[in-house]
């Protein structure tokens, strides 16, 4: 019973990962709507779920920047999905950030379902065919100046230098994400 069960979730997640439609949502900080389809970045994109409330998904927003600003070839994106965080709240603190990427509003929880995130921060990698190279944790600790491994960044420097990822998936810490 139990190996059907994991054969199904790994069948579930190489469907969910081949078939990923492009994401669309409302930008917190500029107001306008974003439609990110994978191949416009021809190296690959980071979503990244985070929350406007969270301790541990702000005490990484800096390191999560910086990524940012590092890999420029790398479309990043946050994503905002917490049902228990008003729109108004999240808009004034994005906004007061200043990231150097947009953070989409993920109406009724759609993205977080459809990747099975659970948490803030969780990062999602996303090749520009549309199919998840990664996903789990920013780094090893809720806060990433107490971090002994940065997973998103190692993650970052082999699947720009085409070596193999060996840890694709990754724990994830953080605050849950809330849903209706």
């Amino acid at each position: 019973m139990r190996i059907v069960a994991i054969s199904i979730f790994l069948l579930s997640m190489q469907c969910t990962a081949a078939s990923l439609p492009p994401i669309k949502g409302t930008d917190l900080i500029s107001g306008t709507i974003l439609e990110h389809q994978w191949k416009e970045s021809k190296k690959g994109s980071v979503l990244v779920f985070l929350s406007s409330a969270c301790p541990c998904s702000h005490a990484h927003i800096g390191h999560l920047a910086e990524l940012a600003t590092t890999h420029p070839e790398i479309k990043f994106i946050g994503v905002h999905s917490n049902a228990n965080e008003t729109k108004a709240d999240s808009e004034k603190y994005f906004r007061s950030l200043s990231l150097p990427f947009p953070v989409i509003q993920d109406e009724a929880s759609a993205w977080a379902d459809r990747l099975r995130a659970h948490r803030t921060p969780h990062a999602f990698l996303v090749t520009p065919e549309g199919n998840l190279a990664y996903q789990g944790g920013v780094t090893s600790s809720a806060d990433p100046e107490k971090a002994d491994s940065f997973y998103l960044k190692v993650t970052l420097k082999k699947f720009l230098a085409g070596e193999v990822i060996e840890s694709s998936r990754t724990r994830v810490l953080g605050c849950q994400i809330a849903r209706n």
